[in-house]
């Protein structure tokens, strides 16, 4: 009895054993057929291993990878037409047969640029608005707004040209209804003057903004003030400087103690603890020049190198007693259990940022390398921070 269990066990596993094989196979042919450019008996042939094993999962993988392989070579083949055709009703049918595809927006725009072609001077604004609609560059709304400036200077010209000759050959009373047309002509180039600058006006070469900052590694500082940003957010080039109120704080658990004979020739121990802290505010005038290395429409990366200097307000240091009796500075400078860092104050410091801005807003992470003679030893090295701007 149990060799025939023994023999139904081993039957089974040769089988299984045989019928992955076989699956396996069966992939790898439907793969090459794929590949080789069999496409529909690849299909069939992993069609035929899941109408069988419906839950095996490389089956499954391999259709999805055929079908989505399938589907792409049909949007590059379809957006080659459409690039091709270059009209507007071309690249509207594969917008609507491939949505959202990675050519989405590529197409959207150049649906704008082929509404804009179609500019006359006798066309209206919601024209323009529509065309404006389709467009996702910021290149792409310049591209529409020139084409209406020239469309409606050639209408502008036009006008006058045509108003002229008819005064000149008719009654006065003509002559005054020629004077309401060409009023009417300049309130409608006014009006059109207003529109195209508000597009074609570029980003201000200087702006104002707010900044607030929070940084440290052995102390702790907060600031916030005046930000002035000179040179365009994504020219390649640009430089910050500013005026920033800083507050820095430092804390530390710090002990003393003396051991040795008085006068009298008696023992004497003291031992004290307290947190030492020190409170300082200062205004910090930073000056960065920035390199954007990544320019876009709307954003910018880069990175930055410039020189802090600061003007001390205040400096309060404290001991507050935890036990024992008090002890001063030098006391404890001569018989402490290790030196007081020496904070960077006032500012003077070397600053390496990057960071990313747009046309009102720029955030940032730095390093702060300290100068200072007296930080040199025991002292602070620097600090790391971040800061972000809104510009108005």
């Amino acid at each position: 009895m149990k060799k025939l269990f023994s023999l139904l066990i081993l039957s089974f596993v040769i089988v299984l054993s045989a019928s992955a094989q076989d699956i396996s196979s069966a992939l790898r042919q439907a793969e090459a057929r794929f590949f080789s450019g069999n496409e529909t008996g690849a299909i069939e042939l992993v069609t035929k291993v899941l109408q069988k094993y419906p839950d095996n999962q490389e089956a499954k993988a391999l259709l999805e990878k055929f079908n989505k392989t399938i589907s792409d070579r049909q949007i590059d083949a379809d957006w080659q037409t459409a690039q091709t055709t270059n009209a507007f009703e071309a690249y509207e049918q594969f917008r609507t047969k491939h949505p959202g595809s990675k050519y989405d927006d590529t197409a959207s725009d150049n649906m704008a640029k082929r509404l804009a072609d179609k500019f006359t001077p006798n066309s209206s604004y919601s024209e323009r608005t529509r065309a404006e609609s389709y467009a996702q560059k910021g290149m792409t709304k310049d591209y529409i707004a020139n084409k209406w400036k020239s469309v409606m200077a050639k209408k502008t010209s036009s006008s006058t040209s045509s108003s002229s000759s008819y005064r000149s050959s008719n009654t006065s009373n003509s002559s005054s209804s020629y004077s309401s047309n060409r009023s009417y002509g300049s309130s409608s180039s006014s009006n059109y003057e207003y529109r195209s600058s508000s597009y074609a006006k570029k980003d201000p070469f200087v702006t104002f903004g707010i900044e607030g900052s929070i940084e440290g590694l052995k102390s702790f500082s907060t600031g916030w003030g005046l930000s002035i940003r000179i040179g365009r957010f994504n020219s390649l080039f640009n430089s910050t400087i500013g005026i920033k109120y800083q507050y820095t704080g430092y804390k530390k658990w710090v002990s003393y103690s003396y051991d040795d004979y008085n006068n009298y020739w008696k023992y004497e121990y003291v031992y004290s603890s307290a947190d030492y802290k020190r409170k300082v505010n200062q205004f910090v005038f930073p000056v960065i020049l920035n390199w954007n290395a990544v320019r876009k429409d709307n954003y910018t990366f880069y990175l930055g190198v410039g020189y802090e200097f600061g003007v001390l307000l205040s400096d309060k240091q404290t001991f507050d007693y935890d036990f024992g009796d008090p002890f001063n500075e030098s006391d404890f400078y001569q018989y402490g259990d290790e030196k007081l860092i020496q904070l960077s104050v006032p500012s003077r410091a070397v600053v390496v940022q990057m960071g990313f801005a747009g046309r009102h807003w720029d955030w940032k992470a730095y390093y702060k390398s300290n100068t200072n003679s007296s930080t040199l030893y025991n002292g602070e090295a620097g600090a790391v921070g971040t800061a972000f701007t809104y510009y108005f």
